[in-house]
């Protein structure tokens, strides 16, 4: 059963402070024990499938009801791409094992850059912000503040969060889970834009 918003919001906060955990960890990274890296792997498998089966089908329901619903489906599909890269990680992990974690979660992220180019991530980005800036009105202004955030600041700017040496040096394990920590971030942005759905008589 799709989950209500209350409870939603209460397990992305607690993923949002997983995410100082991720941070912490990167940073040492080098001396990351395979355990470790298999925790991270088990979140990262949570939130992509948390991503795709509670909040994707949660938005899509409330997309036709809102007063800008190309503009809210251009920003879900940006959510998307991030995700889809991130399942592309785990599936180069070697898939998802019977307990939940990665196959291999200390893979090394050198396919990292490789898989990123070969979706043209970028190319895909830069395409949907573009069109989500010229279907923006004056209300939304903050939804697409912090899409635009998000997107330049992670992906496009000169130097950006995921630059190549991140890409190419961080364990696909880390990678996904950062993508989905965003891809997640964005998603709850997006339906706090969107209007309660109403039920057909």
């Amino acid at each position: 059963m799709m989950l209500k918003l209350y409870p939603f919001k209460t397990y992305f906060i607690v993923l949002l402070s997983f995410s100082f955990l991720v941070i912490s960890c990167t940073d040492r990274q080098a001396s990351l024990t395979q355990e470790e890296l298999k925790d991270l792997s088990y979140y990262a498998v949570g939130m992509n499938l948390s991503n795709s089966f509670d909040y994707y089908p949660l938005i899509e329901a409330r997309i036709p009801q809102s007063h800008n619903p190309e503009l809210h489906q251009d920003i879900l599909e940006i959510a998307m791409v991030l995700d889809t890269l991130a399942m592309k990680y785990i599936e180069q992990t070697g898939g998802i094992a019977e307990n939940g974690t990665f196959m291999n979660p200390g893979e090394s992220g050198e396919k990292g850059i490789l898989i990123y180019k070969e979706l043209k991530t970028e190319a895909r980005l830069t395409d949907l912000l573009n069109k989500a800036k010229a279907k923006a009105g004056s209300s939304d202004k903050d939804l697409m503040r912090v899409t635009e955030y998000i997107v330049r600041n992670k992906f496009l700017n000169e130097k950006p969060y995921f630059d190549r040496q991140k890409l190419t040096q961080r364990p696909l394990s880390i990678l996904s889970l950062e993508l989905g920590l965003i891809a997640n971030k964005l998603c709850a942005e997006l339906l706090n834009s969107l209007p309660e759905r109403t039920e057909k008589k």
